[in-house]
Parts: C-alpha cells; sequence; structure tokens
C-alpha cells in the first residue's frame, strides 16, 4: 500500500450521527482499516524473519 494513502485515510477521521470526528492517534474501534494494518505488518514481519535466516 502507497504510505501516502495510508496517512491521509489514517487522518481522514470518522462519521458517526452525520458528525465528522478526528483522528489525530490510532484507529477508530471497528474500522475497516484495522485488517490492513495488520496484514501490512504481518507481511512485513514474515519478510524480515526470512531475511534473517538468509
Amino acid at each position: 500500500m502507497d504510505k501516502g494513502i495510508l496517512n491521509k485515510w489514517l487522518k481522514a477521521g470518522y462519521m458517526e450521527q452525520k458528525q465528522l470526528f478526528p483522528t489525530d492517534k490510532g484507529t477508530p474501534q471497528g474500522s475497516v482499516i484495522s485488517p490492513t494494518l495488520a496484514n501490512m505488518v504481518l507481511d512485513g514481519l514474515e519478510l524480515a524473519i526470512k531475511e534473517g535466516h538468509d
């Protein structure tokens, strides 16, 4: 994933009852980005482990 797009996604905030709430830190609970971030971390971890064993 493009890190610039990821950064914008994280800073976009969230809507609840037609009101926009900013997200300065972290991600809103239940956000659809959470699985994306988890996959990015796990992919990087897998690569780091493979490189460490070569």
